[in-house]
């Protein structure tokens, strides 16, 4: 009996990797039922209805320079939440270089696995403190990417990364990590580059000298590659904005 479950559970195991949301050709939605649900919860607990993607075999491997992860090669603790649930104390990575957001999670032969996750079913995640939302602009191909959410209020203040895997110039490694960083501020669902200060002052001209005056005192200068100056000041505007000051 014992052999037949362990069968059985592994059988369900692989549809749910490789079959999890098959469209039939009625248009139908196949979905995993509740009781199989259950008779994986005793292994994975609640966080194997995350386990909706496919394998992840990792980066390029060779002479390379760089990484492929938002933050870095290491693993982060953070959640994801998709629907109405919440999924903590995750280890997680997100590969930008091949848009994937990466879930380690032990298998039922306790062996350690690395699943891209479906970014279709995500609404948003955390990783080491930092808010991912899925990006409002357009973007090549239509696959869903995910930018950090710097601030929000009034304004939104969003950064998308992207990295390319492309040869090297001449460097000690073959290849490298190329890394590209967009800024852009969010208002009533109009997206606009954040070049400099003035695109604030330009949408709200009634607060100008008032952040000019918030940036001395505070010895802030919010220039491109000064991310926590330019929190400061978006935070600072939201709250002009909401009548707080």
């Amino acid at each position: 009996m014992t052999n037949h479950w362990t069968r059985l559970t592994l059988v369900l195991l692989i549809t749910m990797l490789i079959l999890p949301f098959k469209v039939l050709s009625q248009g139908t939605i196949y979905r995993l039922s509740e009781p199989v649900f259950g008779l994986l919860d005793p292994v994975y607990g609640v966080d194997q209805r995350l386990i909706s993607g496919s394998i992840y075999y990792g980066p390029w491997r060779g002479s390379i320079t760089g990484y492929a992860y938002y933050i870095d090669e290491a693993w982060k603790k953070g959640s994801v939440t998709t629907g109405k649930l919440t999924y903590n104390n995750l280890d997680l990575k997100y590969d930008i270089e091949k848009n994937k957001i990466i879930l380690k999670f032990t298998n039922i032969n306790g062996s350690v696995s690395q699943i891209s996750l479906r970014k279709q079913n995500i609404d948003n995640f955390v990783m080491d403190g930092r808010l991912f939302v899925p990006y409002p602009g357009t973007h090549k191909y239509g696959a869903e990417k995910f930018c950090e959410l710097i601030a929000s209020g009034e304004i939104n203040y969003l950064i998308l990364k992207t990295k390319a895997f492309t040869l090297s110039n001449g460097g000690s490694t073959d290849y490298i990590y190329k890394e590209y960083i967009k800024q852009f501020l969010q208002i009533n669902n109009q997206l606009i580059p954040f070049k400099t200060r003035r695109n604030i002052y330009n949408l709200y001209p009634e607060h100008k000298q008032e952040l000019r005056r918030y940036l001395r005192s505070q010895r802030l200068e919010p220039i491109k590659n000064r991310i926590d100056d330019r929190k400061a000041m978006v935070k600072y505007c939201n709250q002009l904005i909401s009548g707080q000051n």
